[in-house]
């Protein structure tokens, strides 16, 4: 009895109808010779129907199990490309934004070096080429060199001064909050004060890199900000700003010069106008808008932008 019972619990209940057609096999009483040759017959058939029945549904399990292994690894190593790619991309990106940050170092380098090489330039009149129109405006206290020219012809006034890059537009920054304006009478102290930002921001200071520094913190502290290289110019009579957005207005040698200066916000307008008030140890505000005053030998007019006025000034020499 212990090989049927083996057996029938290796089925399952999915066999349950094969297993119906074995106990009625079973159940059947063979009375002599060939009924019970009969009933061997049809019950081996039976048990191998049931045995093939029984394979061919292990088989199409793990048929259908290898499938969907099949598909979970699949799944998997799309999910590893999908990766992959993501940090081939991301890589990728950061290449670029390395090769980015080195050419804009060599750029910077080269614009460093041409000016490191404009004293020579400066100093030695024979390799300069005359430029029709130019008139140099502001020159470096230490190495005499050009800071700042401008280009004019009958109708334009176009000035040109130093382009700070990225680290060192930040240095000046920093510099404009710490250099009180009395200690850049004293171009010794103000270098060293330079050099010391300088090595904070991790930047080799250089004899033109102390100059560029200098040059812009005495023009936007006790300058006249953006337009003082015009107002270096001794034929300029006369500077007018109508507005926000509208080019300088200059009147050189009793000609009228549009030039490419601009305040292209009304807030950096207005900064300017509070800034040659501050200048003149005045105060505007939008309860006092307006502006008279002398500075420097220039008569300043000049009223705040607010809500029912513009900006605008005129510096008068």
């Amino acid at each position: 009895m212990e090989e049927p019972y083996f057996l029938v619990n290796e089925f399952l209940l999915k066999d349950l109808d094969a297993l119906k057609d074995v106990a009625a096999a079973v159940k059947k009483k063979p009375d002599d010779y060939i009924d019970r040759a009969v009933f061997l017959k049809d019950f081996t058939n039976t048990l191998f129907r049931v045995y093939v029945i029984q394979k061919d549904r292990l088989q199409r399990e793990a048929e259908l199990l290898k499938l969907e292994e099949e598909k979970n690894k699949e799944a998997e190593e799309q999910k590893i490309f999908a990766e992959k790619e993501r940090l081939r991309l991301e890589l990728q990106q950061k290449r670029q934004e390395l090769v980015n940050r080195m050419q804009e170092m060599k750029k910077n380098e080269a614009r460093l070096s041409a000016l490191s090489n404009f004293k020579d330039i400066i100093d030695s009149p024979s390799l300069v080429v005359p430029v029709p129109g130019r008139k140099d405006l502001v020159f470096s206290k230490v190495t005499k060199s050009v800071l700042v020219y401008v280009l004019v012809n009958e109708k334009t006034y176009t000035l040109f001064e130093p382009v700070l890059a990225e680290n060192e537009f930040k240095i000046l920054t920093a510099l404009e909050k710490k250099v009180d304006a009395s200690l850049l009478t004293d171009n010794e102290s103000v270098q060293n004060v330079i050099k010391e930002e300088a090595k904070l921001a991790g930047v080799t200071p250089t004899d033109i890199f102390g100059d560029l520094m200098r040059y812009y913190l005495v023009r936007n502290k006790v300058r006249f900000g953006k337009i003082s290289p015009m107002l270096e110019d001794t034929d300029v009579q006369e500077a007018l700003c109508d507005g926000v957005g509208k080019p300088v207005h200059i009147l050189l040698d009793g000609k009228e010069l549009v030039t490419n200066v601009v305040f292209n916000t009304p807030e950096e307008l207005n900064e300017f106008i509070r800034h040659l008030a501050s200048l003149t140890g005045n105060l505007v505000s939008t309860d006092n808008p307006f502006l008279n005053a002398v500075f420097d030998g220039f008569t300043i007019q000049a009223t705040l932008g607010t809500e029912f006025v513009s900006g605008k000034f005129v510096i008068v020499r």
